[in-house]
């Protein structure tokens, strides 16, 4: 009987063991169930960062390729501005090599001469800035 008593002992013991066991691998579940949940509730704000930062790199390509383009496009106006430049030159050398050469001005016009006076709008009527009257 004394055995009896002793294995019961045994198995009392045994089974709070196994008990306190199981209450700490319950706490553990939890543990890793919150842990899930906080993983969970972090992957969807790295989503939506990720999902501004890829919808940002896109804006930023859209805007660097516009740039680009109007790079091109001011390199070409530039080129276009100097090609005026190198005309305008040589129509000013021409002009003052053709007043110096005969000591008057290119025949386009003479300095001395008066500007006709501009025409008078009918009476009633306003003229157009500039002095221009378009009679129809």
């Amino acid at each position: 009987m004394n055995h009896g008593c002793e294995q019961t002992q045994d198995v009392v013991q045994q089974a709070t063991q196994a008990g306190d066991a199981l209450r700490a691998i319950n706490d553990s579940v939890a543990t890793i169930a919150e842990m899930n949940n906080n993983i969970a509730s972090a992957t969807d704000q790295q989503s939506s960062v990720v999902s501004e930062i890829k919808h940002n790199i896109s804006t930023i390509s859209r805007i660097a390729c516009e740039t680009s383009e109007k790079a091109v496009q001011t390199s070409a106006s530039n080129h276009e501005l100097s090609l005026m430049a190198m005309q305008l030159r040589t129509l000013v050398e021409q002009f003052l090599l053709d007043g110096q050469a005969t000591g008057t001005m290119p025949a386009s016009g003479a300095a001395d001469t008066p500007a006709p006076p501009p025409e008078q709008a009918p009476a009633g009527e306003q003229a157009p800035a500039g002095g221009d009257v378009t009679l129809f």
